[in-house]
């Protein structure tokens, strides 16, 4: 059976499946973007994760001005909402029930949705020509730290980790991920008051120029807290926000408490083949393609169709058998438009591509991003569905 398309057959048998964990396999790249640094790279694109929430109830300056890159489904990668359970049901129809409200979209084509397959560009970020000693002691000198780089089970560290001195550690991971913290400046930040928000982009821009970062091009976010004030610096790809930025966290009289990072470079991956719009829609009810989309993008107050969300449906009366019914609530979405973008996927190793993806457009306002690409370009690797006797590797 071809992975691009659902068999002939009306229904899918039923069976017991086993959770398949998509990776994705790319090669013949080449370099889009990258800076030099001590010999080394520093890439374009990097992810301050959860280190961006770093307290309560911010007053954002300064939000976002670009729309965000829509997030594949897959291991590893959190959409909101995101799917949760996928099961087949016909070969051109995918149901994806979400854990936020248990709510199920039934997928189908229209006649008319096109069908023409093409190629596009993808993007990766590659950590190749980087020596990971070599940039811990870089960036630490660029953070005012002095010590020796010492390894670690996880990477390499200058300075200590038990939080009595300024740190700067690099993970050994598919992105050569960063982060400096100083446990002093924290300290002051929380006993001083916190700079003015104003002028903390200019200082994010000035310290991630000179580690090689291209501030032109980014996408800019100020959050102001009690003690500090936080700046994202957000990668842009083709006109759209990733999830890939660098953060820079200041305290009082501009201070650098924390920050973090990535400095794997962004390079583009040309000529992936796509296949045909109504083809995406119609193979997502495969078992493996159920497992990566279409994943919702949520609206903006700016998307006037877009559908609002669905009330609950409401309790109903008992059948005429004296059995109470099993109420399932559920969207029937007829896909009227396909456009085709790119949105982001996170590899069970952590690494990150940006693929081809199609953007849809429901009869019902609702938008939502599939993955494009052909089988070619996927693994699906078979593997335990991970329980408390056999967790997740």
């Amino acid at each position: 059976m071809s992975y691009d398309e659902p068999p002939d057959s009306d229904v899918l048998p039923v069976r017991t499946q086993r959770w398949r964990t998509p990776a994705l396999v790319v090669a013949g790249v080449a370099a889009l973007v990258a800076a030099a640094l001590v010999g080394g790279l520093i890439g374009r694109g990097t992810a301050p994760g959860p280190t961006i929430v770093v307290a309560p109830g911010p007053v954002v300056e300064e939000s976002p001005e670009v729309s965000q890159l829509p997030v594949a489904a897959g291991e590893g990668v959190g959409a909101s909402p995101g799917p949760d359970v996928v099961t087949p049901v016909r070969p051109d129809l995918q149901v994806s029930t979400y854990a936020a409200g248990q709510w199920s979209a039934i997928f189908s084509p229209a006649a008319d949705l096109p069908n023409d397959p093409g190629t596009a560009s993808g993007y990766r970020l590659s950590r190749a020509g980087l020596d990971g000693a070599a940039l811990t002691t870089s960036l630490a000198r660029s953070f005012g730290l002095a010590g020796e780089v010492a390894a670690t089970d996880a990477g390499w560290v200058v300075g200590t980790l038990d939080g009595s001195t300024p740190t700067m550690t690099v993970s050994d991971d598919p992105l050569l991920s960063w982060s400096f913290e100083d446990p002093a400046a924290q300290a002051r930040a929380q006993a001083g008051a916190a700079i003015a928000g104003d002028g903390t982009k200019d200082l994010a821009a000035t310290m991630l120029g000179s580690l090689g970062v291209d501030v032109s091009s980014v996408d800019w976010q100020v959050d102001r807290y009690a003690d500090g004030t936080s700046v994202v610096a957000w990668q842009v790809v083709a006109g759209a926000r990733t999830n890939l930025g660098w953060l820079m966290r200041f305290g009082i009289n501009g201070e650098v408490t924390n920050a973090s990072g990535f400095s794997a470079g962004l390079e583009e991956v040309p000529g992936y083949p796509v296949v045909g719009a109504s083809t995406a829609v119609r193979r997502a009810a495969l078992p493996t393609w159920a497992a990566i989309g279409p994943t919702p993008i949520p609206a903006s107050t700016s998307d006037e169709g877009a559908a609002a969300s669905p009330a609950a449906a409401s309790a109903g009366a008992l059948a005429p058998n004296g059995r109470v019914p099993l109420r399932v609530t559920m969207s029937d979405i007829l896909v009227t438009e396909a456009e085709l973008g790119l949105a982001q996927f996170r590899q069970p190793d952590g690494d990150l591509l940006i693929l081809p993806a199609y953007e849809l457009t429901g009869d019902d306002g609702s938008r939502w991003s599939l993955i494009a690409v052909t089988s070619a370009d996927v693994d699906f690797v078979d593997q335990p569905y991970p329980t408390s006797d056999s967790p997740a590797p």
